[in-house]
């Protein structure tokens, strides 16, 4: 990689996190405003609750399926867990995709990792993969599914955008269901 790659790439990594943290501080803000008199949290609190939501939406031993209920039983509401393990859940897509491209920088690992993906491949994956990240990424994580579409040479942004709708939906169908259950059973 030339200097001049190597900085570009640096721009746009530090322009990813830069959205990112706009959008971090917007949620947060506004998640806050919106919970704040339905919970009684002082910021201090939810911002711990958010941050354990957001955690356990990154980290993959939980991922949605452990990130959303522990958030809802913490009390941050159907929209906060929602949010936060959401996004902690779609981070490893970034994580994943900068590591890949800082991989294949390794002239080995870029041989060994072009032989897995054919031109073929990735049209296939591009054209049909959306279907599998649809379905698949709430089963089989969000690491997994990430690190599979990548090397078999799916666009990032195709991945993003659905991988994101799959993962809300099913965050969406977990704290509504989860709702409803708790308000059936304590007849609220």
């Amino acid at each position: 990689m030339t200097i001049s790659q190597e900085q570009s790439h640096m721009k746009t990594l530090l322009g990813w996190l830069a959205i990112a943290l706009i959008i971090t501080v917007i949620g947060f803000i506004g998640l806050y405003t919106l919970t704040r008199n339905a919970h009684g949290m002082e910021i201090g609190e939810y911002g711990g609750k958010a941050f354990i939501s957001w955690f356990m939406g990154f980290f993959p031993m939980f991922e949605i399926y452990g990130a959303v209920p522990a958030s809802y039983f913490l009390g941050l509401g159907i929209l906060s867990s929602i949010f936060w393990a959401v996004y902690g859940n779609l981070v490893p897509v970034w994580v994943i995709h900068y590591g890949y491209e800082y991989l294949m920088t390794y002239p080995r690992i870029q041989k060994w990792l072009k032989r897995l993906s054919s031109e073929k491949v990735q049209q296939r994956m591009n054209r049909y993969g959306v279907w599998a990240v649809l379905i698949l990424t709430p089963w089989t994580g969000i690491w997994a599914m990430a690190i599979t579409a990548r090397a078999l040479g799916m666009n990032i942004g195709r991945l993003f955008m659905f991988a994101t709708i799959s993962i809300t939906v099913y965050a969406v169908v977990i704290a509504t269901t989860m709702d409803l259950g708790v308000k059936a059973v304590s007849g609220g």
